[in-house]
């Protein structure tokens, strides 16, 4: 099964970045916390060092934070998980808590626990993963948009351990919470395509690209059914759309080698598809 969003530092300031966007009337250690979470984007080897000066001394869950986002962005996913993961830990769930952007109690638990659960997924430390979101699925409403992130992000990792009934069990959820997301429907038509229930894995994907055209992730997923239909020219033009229109991307470079697996009118296997089910390309990513 395919996976979401690692666009490698991008995505982990999006995926991962708590609250950018602070309060006017942020204090003095939100400004910090807010410079530090932009460094981290742009340099975060400078930011890790940032973030354990402000620590030691006495910079508490924001400095934290921040060096978590920096771990991220140098390539260190298993300690950036594993500082989330404490964090969520350590926080206190009360409204008079600490707030790192925006976010206190719950909702910060939740955060940090789905961000340390992504980490995990970079790290391709599936199990992991599934535990730490499963932990933070407590902490959010059932029906709210958030769980419906979480159950996609669990999903991935249920992929990445090759359990498709749970990662469609997931996914089913995500989209009964919200049906218009284009995102869910992909991860499905990858699990079901997975499972050899090809029809309804093509069903989702047409699903998908009416709900957002020219979806990257859905025309690269329509290349994986159309190959397993022995739809070779159909498979060649998705690859080749993804190839057009994400020049550099981490996308790109996976289409260019599924390209080079179809031989004449002779396909192969996808190249790479169970590391790629746990990859991160952009899940929003789209060519209009």
């Amino acid at each position: 099964m395919r996976g979401r969003k690692l666009k490698a530092v991008g995505w982990a300031m999006v995926g991962l970045g708590l609250a950018v966007t602070l309060p006017a009337h942020a204090s003095q250690p939100q400004d910090r916390y807010r410079d530090c979470v932009k460094l981290a984007a742009r340099d975060p080897a400078k930011a890790l060092k940032e973030a354990e000066d402000w620590h030691d001394n006495g910079g508490g869950g924001a400095s934290r934070h921040c060096g978590a986002l920096a771990l991220v962005g140098l390539g260190r996913y298993e300690d950036a998980a594993t500082t989330l993961q404490q964090l969520a830990q350590d926080i206190q769930v009360s409204a008079t808590a600490t707030p790192l952007g925006e976010r206190t109690g719950e909702a910060l638990r939740a955060d940090l626990l789905s961000q340390s659960g992504n980490a995990w997924l970079m790290a391709k430390q599936y199990q992991s993963a599934r535990v730490v979101l499963t932990e933070a699925l407590k902490y959010v409403a059932d029906d709210s948009p958030v769980a419906r992130d979480i159950y996609v992000d669990r999903a991935r990792a249920e992929g990445g351990d090759k359990d498709f009934a749970s990662a469609l069990n997931d996914l089913d959820k995500a989209i009964d919470i919200d049906p218009a997301k284009p995102e869910p429907y992909v991860y499905r038509a990858s699990a079901l395509r997975e499972t050899r229930q090809i029809d309804l894995a093509a069903s989702d994907i047409e699903t998908a690209l009416k709900l957002d055209p020219g979806n990257l992730d859905a025309v690269l997923e329509r290349g994986y059914i159309r190959q397993v239909q022995k739809n070779y020219d159909g498979a060649r033009q998705d690859w080749q759309y993804v190839v057009d229109n994400a020049k550099g991307s981490p996308i790109a470079e996976q289409a260019q080698k599924d390209l080079a697996t179809l031989e004449g009118d002779k396909a192969q296997a996808p190249t790479d598809t169970a590391d790629h089910s746990a990859r991160t390309s952009g899940s929003d990513s789209s060519a209009k």
